[in-house]
């Protein structure tokens, strides 16, 4: 199996054929940082990924990298992500002996994408252009590809920054085509 940059917890567990909370007790154990909404992080509870522990009420502690407390509701196994490179080898190991995961999904998504209309594909690049504008992200600066391909990352689905360069580069005719 070809390693990925990034895991979320539940591609983890899903690779691995192991409890999601199980995952997270042995990164703790490990100390290996982690990503949630685009912060590095250190988790330090995990009574949220206990089965049946969904509870909107549940409150689930992190820390930053300098030990200061933050506190989210409810994060989704598969928003919390961490870096390959900080696995444990024993983990990486594992990884490359599991079975390949089938590509048929990642097919259909290509082809899929490739076969979006103009107006699809313009409505896409809009909502991508508030996104940005949103999160002051100015799409048509210098280093705007880097810092969303880093936010893709966060996220646990990556996108390499030249890919989000061509696409942000045609969000200026997507515009002009939207206010006509």
């Amino acid at each position: 199996m070809n390693l990925k940059p990034v895991y979320s917890i539940q591609e983890l567990a899903d690779i691995l054929k192991i409890k999601v909370h199980e995952i997270a007790n042995g990164l703790a154990a490990s100390s290996v940082p982690a990503f949630y909404s685009g912060k590095e992080i250190t988790l330090s509870k995990y009574d949220c990924f206990l089965p049946g522990n969904r509870s909107p009420s549940c409150i689930y502690v992190m820390t930053d990298r300098q030990g200061n407390v933050i506190q989210q509701h409810s994060p989704s196994p598969s928003t919390v992500t961490v870096s390959t490179a900080s696995l444990p080898q024993v983990w990486i190991d594992s990884i490359e002996k599991a079975e390949p995961q089938s590509d048929t999904a990642s097919n259909d998504s290509q082809n899929a994408s490739k076969s979006l209309g103009t107006t699809e594909r313009n409505t896409l690049l809009t909502i991508i252009a508030a996104l940005c504008d949103y999160s002051d992200i100015k799409h048509d600066e210098r280093g705007a590809a880097a810092q969303i391909a880093r936010l893709t990352q966060d996220i646990g689905a990556a996108v390499d920054d030249g890919t989000v360069k061509r696409h942000l580069e045609k969000i200026p005719d997507a515009l002009e085509s939207r206010t006509k």
